[in-house]
């Protein structure tokens, strides 16, 4: 049977592509779309998995909370959105960062003025600050945990004043009797 050679999309090695393999070895989820069938396995659990939308939204909102209301650098929307969302693709994880960002500012007493409204130091300091927070969760059980229960009541707190603001009864008035 002729060969007919392909490129996976996920590692770019070349692969005979025969019509018996296929689903065994290889798999076409879209039309051309060639993929070992472990390297789409990968993918896809990769894709999926990482986290969740609503755990992107909370750890982002506490990002911004720490950097405007703590250490108060004034943050750029617009920038920091872009560096985190930079760091997310290169696989750090949106709790990470925050707890980064944490060590960086109360941990190592990182100068606020030097950070440019942004969190761009992150990229540098991720895996310093991950080993610190891991070698502190493992001398005091629970603390990463506590933290984030923290976390998710202030956010929970701060929901409720949003929906009570919101939910205000507007008076009415029945002006046919004038």
């Amino acid at each position: 049977m002729a060969k007919h050679i392909v490129i996976c999309r996920c590692c770019k090695q070349k692969f005979d592509a025969q019509i018996e393999d296929k689903d065994k070895i290889w798999v076409m989820p879209s039309k051309n779309y060639y993929y070992h069938k472990n390297c789409y396995d990968d993918w896809t659990k990769k894709k999926n998995n990482v986290h969740s939308q609503a755990d992107d939204d909370l750890w982002f909102g506490a990002l911004w909370d720490y950097l405007s209301k703590d250490i108060k650098i004034g943050p750029d929307f617009v920038k920091v959105k872009s560096q985190w969302d930079n760091l997310i693709k290169k696989g750090k994880t949106p709790k990470g960062i925050y707890f980064c960002t944490k060590y960086f500012y109360d941990i190592k007493k990182g100068d606020p003025k030097k950070s440019e409204h942004g969190i761009g130091i992150i990229s540098y300091i991720y895996e310093e600050g991950a080993a610190y927070w891991i070698e502190k969760e493992q001398k005091d059980k629970g603390i990463c945990a506590r933290i984030e229960e923290q976390i998710r009541q202030s956010q929970n707190r701060e929901k409720k004043i949003v929906k009570k603001t919101k939910e205000r009864k507007v008076k009415t008035y029945d002006l046919s009797d004038i």
